[in-house]
């Protein structure tokens, strides 16, 4: 047990080091030429205020569930108080697919869409 923890050990700071010796690599014109043109995976990437957005709503709906869920287990039981988590779930997951998925692009300067 001893020879296999000292010997991971030991490989992984080989690679370590390695990973710190090659950093340069990255810093080179043709790598960031390359990181240039790479196309923008997410709208977050390309939007701040849309990250910005996304990251308060997302706060606000995991400590408006962990307060729910605090509230519900005191009142109605712990067996029940973990639907909180549920609720929040499917409200996170209708943030991301309204992230993801825009509805028609006609979003305002501060990201309320116009009906």
């Amino acid at each position: 047990m001893i020879v296999a923890g000292v010997s991971m050990f030991v490989a992984a700071i080989v690679l370590y080091s390695y990973l710190g010796a090659s950093q340069t690599n990255r810093k080179k014109a043709w790598a960031r030429a390359l990181e240039a043109n790479a196309p923008s995976p997410t709208r977050l990437d390309e939007d701040p205020a849309a990250a910005a957005r996304f990251g308060l709503y997302s706060g606000a709906v995991w400590i408006s569930a962990i307060v729910v869920f605090v509230i519900l287990s005191i009142t109605v039981g712990f067996a029940w108080s973990w639907l909180a988590f549920v609720g929040a779930l499917l409200l996170q997951m209708i943030l991301v697919a309204g992230l993801v998925f825009p509805t028609d692009g006609s979003e305002s300067e501060t990201g309320v869409a116009r009906s």
